[in-house]
Order: C-alpha cells, then sequence, then structure tokens
C-alpha cells in the first residue's frame, strides 16, 4: 500500500517536471526524470520478493 503511494508521489513528480523539460535546464530536469524512473523501478523488483 505504501509503495503504491510512492510510486503514484514519483509519477506526479514526473508530471511536475514537464514543462521544464523544454526550458534551458531539460538536461537536468531529464536526468532527474530518469533518475525517479530507476528509483520506482528498482522499488517495483523490490516489492516482488
Amino acid at each position: 500500500f505504501f509503495h503504491q503511494k510512492l510510486l503514484l508521489a514519483l509519477n506526479i513528480s514526473e508530471a511536475l517536471l514537464e514543462p521544464f523539460h523544454n526550458s534551458a535546464s531539460s538536461e537536468l530536469s531529464l536526468a532527474f526524470a530518469i533518475a525517479l524512473k530507476r528509483f520506482s523501478t528498482a522499488l517495483a523488483y523490490l516489492n516482488l520478493f
């Protein structure tokens, strides 16, 4: 249950970053979005065990 809430929070964070992808800091925000995806993927794998 907590895991689902955390994934939802990560998705919201990613959605909030969307407007910044076209800005001067696009590389930074893209790197952050990728880090969020990797983090949530790692949590999903841990949730299987």
